[in-house]
């Protein structure tokens, strides 16, 4: 009997793992023009956060000439938190990434722009 309610306690422990682990969060992206698409795939929404979380954020007022090319939204279910950002493409390879706009700007090298706009600008294909 008590190896029965063990391993009962065992096993619903993993599932509640596995159910959190599911829940990890998305991304919203709008590509200019396009409408909005999740992107659930958690590899993807892990390279995204890690790229805009390791970007040098300043604090700067921007006024961009032209819309963001990429809006997209980072849903974090766990903080029951969604972050805004902009993203601009420049000719020279680099992007303009404003967050929240609130003042939070940043130039991502031509390394990370490339890895976001892999990631963002999919073949629209369902994630």
């Amino acid at each position: 009997m008590y190896k029965k309610i063990v391993y009962s306690a065992l096993c619903l422990l993993f599932v509640f793992t596995m159910w959190g682990c599911e829940n990890y969060g998305s991304v919203i992206v709008q590509v200019a023009g396009e409408e909005e698409r999740i992107m659930d795939r958690i590899d993807h929404v892990k390279q995204i956060e890690l790229i805009v979380n390791q970007a040098e954020w300043q604090y700067m007022i921007v006024e961009m000439a032209r819309r963001a090319d990429v809006d997209f939204w980072i849903n974090d279910s766990s903080k029951d938190v969604r972050k805004r950002y902009g993203i601009w493409f420049n000719e020279d390879g680099k992007a303009e990434l404003t967050k929240n706009n609130d003042g939070n700007y940043s130039i991502l090298d031509k390394d990370q722009t490339k890895k976001l706009k892999a990631l963002l600008i999919s073949t629209n294909a369902k994630d």
